[in-house]
């Protein structure tokens, strides 16, 4: 059955959709199970990186090498994860699926995540998601 729906009302349906993934994702610690067993999101805090973060604009107002520390959070930084590991998720063509955020999801999460950077999975540095799930299974 055909059904004839405006582009416009489809897509605020989508957007208002998309939002409340976004804001169950930022509040729950454990994320977001996706519709139809399309994955998993969530938040993970992340040890800095090891290179050198510059801030190109207080450098070239002070004349000298200045670098952004992420203080506010202890140096973790926040990312989106997502992942369709589990079991739950297996579908033939899972390994081809990937997630990438929009620009209003990444700057919610970078709003929201320094005050409340304690609160998420804290990840560990060169592990997989998925080896994640294999060590709480064993």
């Amino acid at each position: 059955m055909y059904y004839d729906v405006d582009n416009d009302k489809l897509k605020k349906v989508i957007q208002s959709f998309n939002g409340k993934i976004r804001e169950t994702v930022l509040e729950s610690r454990n994320g977001v199970e996706l519709p139809e067993s399309l994955g998993y999101l969530f938040i993970g805090s992340c040890p800095a990186p090891k290179k050198v973060n510059i801030n190109f604009a207080l450098s070239a107002k002070h004349g000298k090498l200045i670098e952004n520390k992420n203080w506010d959070t202890d140096g973790h930084i926040g990312k989106i994860f997502y992942t369709n590991y589990s079991p739950k998720y297996k579908f033939k063509t899972r390994e081809l699926w990937q997630f990438i955020a929009t620009r209003k999801f990444k700057r919610s999460v970078a709003k929201y995540y320094p005050p409340n950077w304690t609160k998420f999975v804290k990840m560990k540095s060169k592990i997989r998601v998925s080896d994640m799930y294999k060590n709480k299974k064993e």
